[in-house]
């Protein structure tokens, strides 16, 4: 099964949004979730959640694609890649934590350069995510004060169903688990 990325196109101009969606659209892995053609559609958007990826321009009514990202916490802004003619917003950019800055006109080969970016960028941040709650649900475990735990943080026993009972069984005394139907 292939991953798929959920993508945000916000750009106030008609064909620029329905050549970025064509060259998306070359990607199995993607799904376009919506369009925007101002900041603050595009704001509201991404504050109700659910885009992995999102192509911006930065000259848009209602508030610019910079203010937008001004606008995002840190952890809730997808991997975002700036779509413009203007070159001069670049260090900006890059401050308000874009990944990359297309600017018009692109090559179809520099357009897929930055969405592979974007899919690796979004990857890592979920890998990034899983690896925390990984490890503080370790950290939980081995800080445990559950019963049966013994103040260790491990079970001392657990808990079978054995010919219709439920029995307590000492981790010290189990030699060898074996799995019968379900």
């Amino acid at each position: 099964m292939t991953r798929q990325y959920r993508v945000l196109i916000a750009d106030d101009e008609p064909l620029a949004r329905a050549s970025v969606r064509t060259l998306l659209a070359q990607d199995g892995e993607i799904t376009v979730v919506g369009e925007c053609e101002d900041g603050p559609s595009t704001l509201a958007a991404l504050r109700s959640g659910g885009v992995d990826i999102l192509f911006l321009d930065i000259q848009m009514p209602g508030m610019t694609g910079l203010d937008v990202l001004a606008s995002i916490e840190a952890e809730a802004l997808p991997a975002t890649v700036l779509v413009t003619a203007f070159d001069e917003y670049a260090v900006r950019a890059f401050e308000l934590r874009s990944l990359d800055y297309l600017l018009k006109p692109f090559s179809d080969d520099r357009f897929r350069q930055a969405l592979r970016r974007a899919k690796d960028d979004h990857d890592q941040r979920r890998k990034g995510v899983a690896d925390e709650r990984i490890l503080a649900l370790l950290e939980d475990l081995r800080s445990s004060t559950m019963p049966g735990t013994a103040g260790t943080g491990y079970l001392d026993r657990i808990v079978i169903r054995s010919t219709g009972k439920v029995v307590l069984v000492p981790i010290a005394e189990i030699e060898r688990i074996e799995a019968e139907g379900d």
